[in-house]
């Protein structure tokens, strides 16, 4: 069993140096991980799904807030997405799908969901107000 599992996971990582790209935004780390727990593979898709992404990325946000200011990380809000939607949904979600679901929230509703940026100028944070999110998880 354990030969077996080093095995899958040395097919599935390869080498080193493609970890860097498979943990990429752009990478499939998800789909990686659950074909190495041998979950089927049942991708999210935006369109379809958007509704059930909308309230993974508040409840999400939500449970990495800072209580002051409302900053969450977006690192933080898209490993909660995907891990919930592989745990909880038996879903393949990636970090580029809940990036294009933000964007698209944001499009939506610019005044009850900003982007904030880090030292560098990076964006890395997100705010949602309260009102947006208790609308959110009442829908």
């Amino acid at each position: 069993e354990g030969q077996s599992m080093v095995k899958t996971f040395l097919e599935e990582f390869g080498v080193l140096p493609d970890l860097d790209g498979i943990l990429s935004v752009e990478g499939d780390f998800y789909r990686r991980a659950a074909r190495l727990y041998d979950f089927s593979l049942n991708p999210v898709e935006l369109d379809r799904d958007y509704p059930l992404l909308l309230r993974e990325i508040v409840k999400s946000y939500e449970s990495v807030r800072d209580e002051t200011f409302r900053l969450a990380h977006l690192d933080a809000i898209r490993d909660l997405v995907c891990i919930n939607f592989l745990f909880d949904h038996a879903k393949i979600c990636e970090w580029g799908t809940v990036n294009n679901a933000i964007e698209m929230l944001h499009k939506q509703s610019e005044k009850d969901i900003r982007y904030h940026v880090n030292d560098w100028g990076i964006i890395s944070y997100l705010t949602m107000s309260s009102d947006y999110v208790k609308a959110c998880m009442k829908a």
